[in-house]
């Protein structure tokens, strides 16, 4: 009985490990989704500027057609870019699954294998 009851224990502590393990690559991926959505959104802003300056060159006839549609292409690409950039799961749903994690092992203790809670 005793070899069945730390068997069992072992296969929940395998189990939590799973667990923690796919909640933290889950916040990971959702935390670099963020970062990419960030610098697609900062891309966009100097693209926006750009396409001004293009047109503005233009208008002066300092530039020629092809260079302002060549600013208008970039801009429509790095707003695709944004849009593809956008997480799945927002970084607060993700946050929120991570604190549940930790409430979790705070509630149970520490065993013997997990000493430290959620990261």
């Amino acid at each position: 009985l005793n070899w069945e009851t730390q068997s069992q224990q072992w296969q929940v502590e395998t189990q939590r490990y799973r667990v923690l393990t796919d909640v933290r690559q889950r916040f990971y991926e959702a935390l670099a989704a963020q970062r990419r959505l960030q610098v697609a959104t900062d891309f966009e802003q100097v693209a926006i500027k750009g396409v001004r300056n293009a047109a503005a060159r233009q208008e002066a006839l300092e530039a020629s057609r092809p260079e302002f549609l060549q600013a208008e292409i970039q801009l429509k690409q790095v707003e695709l870019q944004r849009r593809q950039a956008q997480p799945q799961y927002p970084l607060r749903t993700i946050t929120a699954a991570l604190s549940a994690c930790n409430r979790v092992m705070q509630r149970n203790g520490p065993t013997p294998r997990s000493e430290q809670p959620c990261r």
